[in-house]
């Protein structure tokens, strides 16, 4: 089987073996990651449905868990068709109000409503950034692992 243009599964499709072999009825992709119209089968994607999948590795970035959630991958790719993901102020109460806009906005379901491309969305990010912070006490920190010296 050759390899895909694009190594994630948010990647357009256009001109690869994945674009031949998507169907309807399956569609190529990870579900946790799918935008609603690469969920349901469009055959023209573009780069907002990579803002959508980049959207949603932010989202379990920041969360800890994906935006949208169910016991099946089916389930996964049925909750995004019918509703918003779940707030992201539910798992990191605090969170700057600039970074849930940019995830709502990432997250959209028309692909009218987000990022042009993912390197946009990537772009405001990097702009965030590298805003000064005062209050950091959202950042979600992993305890630092002691290493035991070389015997």
């Amino acid at each position: 089987m050759p390899p895909c243009r694009k190594p994630w599964s948010g990647g357009t499709l256009q001109g690869s073996w994945a674009a031949q072999h998507q169907t309807e009825s399956a569609p190529l992709g990870t579900p946790a990651y799918m935008s609603p119209e690469q969920a349901g089968g469009e055959a023209e994607l573009d780069g907002r449905s990579d803002g959508y999948s980049l959207g949603c590795v932010l989202y379990e970035m920041v969360a800890g868990s994906p935006p949208f959630a169910g016991r099946t991958p089916l389930a996964a790719i049925a909750s995004r068709l019918i509703g918003p993901p779940r707030p992201i102020e539910q798992f990191r109460p605090g969170l700057p109000p600039q970074v849930e806009q940019v995830l709502a906005r990432a997250l959209a379901f028309e692909p009218a409503e987000r990022f042009e491309t993912a390197g946009a969305l990537a772009g405001i990010e990097k702009e965030a950034a590298s805003q000064p912070r005062n209050d950091r006490s959202w950042v979600k920190r992993r305890p630092r692992r002691r290493h035991a010296p070389p015997q």
